[in-house]
């Protein structure tokens, strides 16, 4: 991947309280990823907005 502005990639981050499985930051963007290994596919509700599961 090549980006114009530096960033950092931070996998498996832990404080005292929280844990997030991969945090991409840079100077204009924050992005946690939380990845779960679940199976079935993932819906998006055109009203609502709401990822949903379907199982298969």
């Amino acid at each position: 991947m090549q980006l114009i502005e530096p960033y950092f990639l931070f996998h498996d981050f832990q404080t005292s309280t929280y844990q997030m499985d991969t945090i991409f930051l840079c100077s204009i963007f924050l992005l946690i990823l939380e990845i779960k290994n679940i199976t079935g596919s993932i819906a998006i509700d055109d009203t609502t907005y709401q990822f949903k599961r379907r199982s298969k």
